[in-house]
């Protein structure tokens, strides 16, 4: 969203932030337990890319084992804002807010796509939107209810 792109205090912006908190967790991910596997979804960007085209939704990284290549492009991106807005928020293309609950569907297909594995299964869902769909109660009836199917489905 544009609000994850604001200049906070020191210079930095939230979505540089989270992208370096996604590369220092793939980092352990690596040493402590090298059999994970993660993947990274975008969503409210201008770009979809996912299985099951829901729009406005980009997977930037199937479900995957974390490795040090996909490390250092994550990272590349975290340092160039310029290159990840113009590759992925060119706004005005993209939405001010896009569907929640379409977020949370493609990582369940994602999840889907592995399922054979016995593994645990989570989703850490970044955002600077503590209400999101609060503008649409019908959308955001549907987000609590996909998210009450996944904790079914023992997604954490």
């Amino acid at each position: 969203s544009k609000s994850m792109a604001q200049v906070q205090e020191g210079g930095k912006q939230n979505r540089s932030e989270v992208l370096a908190a996604i590369c220092s967790f793939m980092k352990t991910k690596i040493i402590a337990s090298s059999d994970d596997r993660i993947s990274i979804v975008f969503f409210s960007c201008h770009l979809t890319k996912n299985a099951v085209d829901l729009p406005f939704i980009h997977v930037y990284r199937k479900l995957d084992f974390p490795d040090a290549s996909g490390i250092k492009e994550l990272d590349k991106l975290a340092q160039n804002s310029a290159t990840f807005d113009s590759t992925y928020c060119a706004w005005p293309n993209a939405p001010q807010e896009a569907s929640l609950c379409d977020a949370l569907s493609v990582c369940h297909n994602l999840f889907k796509e592995v399922e054979k594995f016995n593994c645990s299964r989570r989703i850490f869902l970044f955002t600077d939107n503590d209400n999101p769909n609060s503008i649409n109660k019908n959308e955001q009836q549907k987000t609590i209810q996909r998210a009450h199917d996944l904790y079914d489905q023992n997604v954490d």
